[in-house]
């Protein structure tokens, strides 16, 4: 997933366009958004990044390609989830030649 926000650099809106596209190494095209032209003029924007009609979770190698004119672009991308967060588990006291049924030494 990643947003977008476009912001025009001059007063004509004819003139301000921009197309944001997300492709993998085999040059598909995966998601695709803008500003203008054939996309809508909102100025923020956010995609979710799909394919094959699944959204994409898994590493790899991703590009994005940025076109345009008469604009600057501020995007931001969040991948995966943060790393699992860590659950402590209190460690069992065991004493000296002291055993529960089904535990302990076995010969």
């Amino acid at each position: 997933m990643f947003s977008f926000t476009v912001h025009p650099n001059v007063t004509n809106p004819l003139l301000v366009w921009a197309k944001l596209t997300v492709s993998d190494p085999w040059q598909r095209i995966i998601a695709e958004d803008g500003y203008n032209r054939v996309y809508s003029s909102e100025e923020t924007k956010t995609i979710m990044v799909y394919r094959e009609g699944i959204m994409v979770y898994r590493e790899g190698i991703h590009y994005l390609t940025i076109e345009g004119e008469f604009a600057s672009v501020d995007y931001s991308i969040k991948t995966g989830n943060p790393a699992p967060e860590i659950t402590p588990t209190p460690v069992q006291e065991y004493y000296e030649n002291e055993w529960f049924e089904g535990e302990g030494p076995y010969l």
